[in-house]
């Protein structure tokens, strides 16, 4: 897309939450930064949402295990299963700072 002159991040559709309310959702920017991932951008893709690094590193791992044919090892499936509620947390507390002015640096862009 880069090549054609068009960048990734072109004509993505808005967060309806932040249309709506016009405050940042725990989300925000993860598709253009995801996109810019994709280009090869890796510092505007952690600019844009950092927690991109860490679904990245998740996602390539799932991908890597479903295409391999090995799939996830029971106890990684297991310590994975307890870490959820942190991830759930930590998410909803990344959605809600990145919406107060001291920190101003976890928003996109």
């Amino acid at each position: 897309m880069a090549k054609a002159g068009i960048s990734a991040t072109e004509g993505l559709v808005s967060c309806p939450i932040h249309r709506l309310t016009g405050l940042l959702c725990p989300g925000c920017g993860g598709t253009r930064s995801s996109m810019m991932l994709l280009e090869g951008d890796v510092g505007g893709a952690i600019s844009m949402y950092p927690p991109i690094v860490c679904v990245a590193v998740v996602s390539g791992a799932i991908a890597f295990g479903w295409v391999s044919g090995f799939g996830v090892p029971a106890g990684l499936r297991a310590v994975g299963q307890k870490l959820i509620p942190f991830a759930a947390i930590g998410l909803a507390a990344f959605g809600i700072l990145r919406n107060i002015e001291m920190f101003g640096y976890l928003r996109p862009g």
